[in-house]
């Protein structure tokens, strides 16, 4: 994303949808797609929000520290670009950054582990094997099934 090939200016709209946090230094990123920018154009970048799968991520961390401190994470990578500030830092004056709100249920262990295996947790997941098994993340799965139910998948979109 840092070495696109295409002159400055060159585009009515910009969209990264999902994307932008995968790159090491998100403001230079965002620096870099609102170049591509026409003036009057629009730069559209959509992340997850601060409380995404919410109570699950908590409960998953939490969890993921008195298990093995090391692996536990203390912030979310998109978190450096979600607010106009931090984009302002990237170049972009940034019109709006917004929050949509949305609830997923999961109605058993599989729901959990789907996002469990088809997101960021899974690196983590993958580092506790223990006893050559998966004991844990069962556990924790059936804890987020029987006591929590539902998920919140917050999206932040930030627009100019």
């Amino acid at each position: 994303m840092l070495e696109l090939d295409y002159p400055a200016a060159s585009f009515d709209a910009v969209v990264c949808v999902f994307g932008i946090f995968f790159v090491q230094d998100m403001r230079e990123a965002v620096r870099e797609l609102w170049s591509f920018v026409r003036p009057g154009g629009e730069l559209a970048i959509t992340t997850w929000g601060p409380n995404v799968l919410e109570p699950g991520n908590s409960v998953f961390w939490r969890s993921i520290l008195e298990l093995r401190p090391e692996l536990h994470k203390a912030f979310n990578p998109w978190d450096r670009i979600n607010e106009p500030e931090a984009l302002r830092e990237g170049g972009v004056e940034a019109d709006a950054v917004t929050a949509e709100n949305r609830w997923h249920p999961i109605h058993s262990p599989e729901d959990w582990w789907t996002i469990v295996l088809g997101s960021g947790y899974r690196g983590t997941v993958e580092q506790l094997r223990l006893d050559g098994g998966w004991r844990f993340p069962f556990a924790l799965s059936f804890y987020l099934t029987i006591r929590i139910g539902l998920l919140r998948s917050e999206l932040t979109s930030t627009l100019r």
